[in-house]
C-alpha cells in the first residue's frame, strides 16, 4: 500500500523543496559481447531547494509500474507532467486543503488542468497533462490512498493551435546547409549529413560505433550501411533531455550523393576517428563520445549561422526564407523529415517510406534489400534532377 502522507506538505515545506525530475541508468542485459547494457530511466525526486540536494520519491513506482518498459522520452515526459501536478500542489495547498495523499480529489486535478489552459498552454498539453493525471489516480485507488475515481469533469480544454514546427528544408537549402555545416560545426557535419540522408536520430548519430559502420564503395561514396544498436555511450551522464539514447535497433543505409558523402566521411574520420582509442564515431573536444546535448548545442550555433547566411545574401527569396526558418520551430529533428519528404518522392508506397525510415520491423533482409537498391537509385535520380 502506498504511505497516504508520502508527499508531505508541512507549512514551513513551500519554499523549501519541488518534486523535480532525475535521471538514472539501470542495466538491463548484457549484449552478444557480454558487454552491459544500460536503459536510461525518468524518476521523481524531491530537491531541497536551499542545498540542491535531492533524494528519489516514492512515486516514482507509479511512472516505472505504467511506462518502465518504454522509451525514456515517454517516462520523462509522464514524469513530468506528474511533477508540474506536484508542484502545483504545494504551491496551493492552504487553498486546496491538502495535507497528504488522502486529501487527494479528482477537483484538485480538474483545478490543475484549467490552470495551465489559463496559462495559455497549447491543447495537446493540457491533454498530454490529464493523461497522467487519469493513470495517477487510478494507480492510488488501486493502493488503496485515495477514494476517488477519474474521468476528470469539467476541463476546460484550449483551442487547437497552428503547428508551428517545421519538418522540411526546401531543397534548394540542403546542399548549403551541408556546406555550412562542413564550415561553422565540422565536428558534427558527418552527421548532419547521416541525419539528412539516412533520417537518423540525434541519439543514434552520438552512440555510432566505428565498426558499425560498411562502405558502400571507398568511403562511402554511394553509401553507408549502418548497424544501429541500442549502444549507450554516456551513461555517466545525469542528463534528463532524452536525446542520448537509441530508439529503435535497425540496418540504416545511408544514401551517397555525388562526393559530399564520401568527403565528408574522410574529413571525419581522419580529423577525429582515426587517432582516438574510443568506440564512438562522434566526440566532443575531450575526446570522449559526444552528447546528444552537445550535439545539438553545435546545431543551435549551425541555426543561427545559417538564418544569418540568408539574411545577409543579396537574394530576395533567401531574405524569405530566413524570416520562415526564423519564425519557425525547428532543430535537429529535421533532418528527419527533409530524408521523409525525399523518400516520399520516390517511394511507391507507405511501407516503403516506413522501411527507409526503419520504423517498422524487417522480417526479411532479401525484400528490404531489394526495396532499398531501388528505392536509393530512384532518389539518387530525383537528387541529380534538384541540383542539375
Amino acid at each position: 500500500m502506498v504511505n497516504q502522507k508520502v508527499v508531505l506538505m508541512n507549512e514551513d515545506i513551500l519554499q523549501k523543496v519541488k518534486f523535480v525530475i532525475k535521471s538514472i541508468w539501470i542495466m538491463a542485459g548484457r549484449d552478444n559481447f557480454n558487454n552491459p547494457i544500460y536503459r536510461q530511466h525518468a524518476v521523481i525526486a524531491i530537491k531541497n531547494n536551499l542545498t540542491s540536494h535531492s533524494i528519489i520519491h516514492p512515486l516514482t513506482d507509479f511512472i516505472f509500474t505504467h511506462w518502465k518498459h518504454r522509451s525514456y522520452n515517454t517516462m520523462k515526459s509522464h514524469a513530468s507532467n506528474l511533477c508540474s501536478f506536484l508542484n502545483y500542489l504545494i504551491r496551493n495547498k492552504r487553498k486546496l486543503g491538502i495535507s497528504n495523499l488522502a486529501d487527494l480529489d479528482i477537483e484538485h486535478a480538474t483545478e490543475f488542468l484549467n490552470q495551465q489552459t489559463f496559462d495559455k498552454k497549447s491543447r495537446e498539453t493540457v491533454l498530454s497533462y490529464q493523461r497522467t493525471l487519469f493513470q495517477l489516480f487510478k494507480y492510488l485507488l488501486q493502493k488503496n490512498a485515495i477514494n476517488n475515481r477519474p474521468p476528470f469533469n469539467n476541463v476546460i480544454l484550449p483551442s487547437p493551435r497552428a503547428n508551428n514546427v517545421e519538418h522540411n528544408l526546401p531543397e534548394v537549402y540542403i546542399l548549403r546547409f551541408l556546406e555550412l555545416a562542413s564550415i561553422i560545426v565540422n565536428p558534427i557535419a558527418l552527421g548532419i549529413y547521416l541525419q539528412i540522408f539516412g533520417g537518423l536520430r540525434v541519439g543514434e548519430v552520438v552512440n555510432i560505433q566505428k565498426y558499425d559502420i560498411k562502405t558502400i564503395g571507398p568511403y562511402g561514396i554511394d553509401g553507408l550501411m549502418l548497424n544501429i544498436e541500442k549502444t549507450q555511450f554516456r551513461t555517466d551522464l545525469k542528463d534528463t533531455s532524452g536525446s542520448n539514447y537509441v530508439k529503435k535497433t535497425r540496418d540504416q543505409l545511408v544514401l551517397g550523393f555525388r562526393d559530399w558523402l564520401k568527403n565528408l566521411y574522410k574529413d571525419h574520420y581522419e580529423n577525429y576517428a582515426i587517432s582516438n582509442t574510443s568506440e564512438a564515431l562522434f566526440l566532443n573536444k575531450h575526446g570522449k563520445p559526444m552528447s546528444g546535448s552537445s550535439y545539438r548545442y553545435y546545431f543551435r550555433i549551425l541555426k543561427k549561422e545559417f538564418i544569418k547566411s540568408l539574411i545577409l545574401s543579396e537574394n530576395p527569396h533567401d531574405k524569405i526564407a530566413a524570416v520562415a526558418l526564423k519564425n519557425s520551430d525547428w532543430s535537429t529533428h529535421i533532418g528527419r523529415g527533409i530524408f521523409t519528404n525525399m523518400i516520399a518522392e520516390v517511394a511507391e508506397n507507405p511501407q516503403e517510406i516506413a522501411l527507409l525510415r526503419g520504423d517498422e520491423d524487417i522480417n526479411s533482409s532479401l525484400p528490404y534489400m531489394a526495396n532499398t537498391k531501388r528505392m536509393k537509385r530512384n532518389l539518387e535520380n530525383y537528387l541529380e534532377l534538384l541540383y542539375t
